[in-house]
């Protein structure tokens, strides 16, 4: 794993333990109703998640990775971008572990904070790269299972 910060962005390259637990989607419903829901789904699992966390976060590998499937892990990460933009989910670095963590902010369909918290956010970036060797040294290094 490599954490870099340039002077606008941090360049990840990650790899989580767990695979996500997302609810079968039927391959009849067109490509954006997939997203949607499965966007949904990855937000009641990451809210269940977190409530059962001593410390309400969890780690993004441990979220994202899937240990048998690269595949599934970059979908995982994809998915998982769509609620951090809408800021329904808050990604940061662990100050003592300098590893990312999740927290949701609001429920799926509130409104989340302030009525200027939108206009006051600051356009940080975060770039995450991964590749199938990465991939599978970060889920043997984390001991995802």
């Amino acid at each position: 794993m490599r954490l870099l910060h340039g002077t606008a962005q941090w360049y990840v390259v990650l790899t989580l333990p767990n695979p996500l637990r997302v609810t079968e989607i039927t391959a009849s419903r067109p490509e954006d109703d997939r997203v949607e829901l499965l966007v949904k789904s990855i937000f009641r699992q990451l809210e269940s998640d977190c409530s059962a966390s001593r410390t309400g976060r969890v780690g993004y590998f441990d979220f994202v990775l899937d240990p048998s499937d690269f595949g599934r892990s970059v979908e995982n990460m994809f998915h998982l971008s769509f609620l951090i933009k809408a800021r329904k989910v808050l990604l940061s670095e662990n100050a003592t572990t300098g590893l990312l963590e999740l927290e949701t902010l609001v429920g799926l369909s509130g409104a989340s904070g302030s009525a200027g918290a939108e206009d006051d956010a600051r356009d940080d970036q975060i770039i995450i790269t991964i590749n199938k060797a990465q991939w599978r040294e970060l889920v043997e290094l984390l001991g995802i299972r």
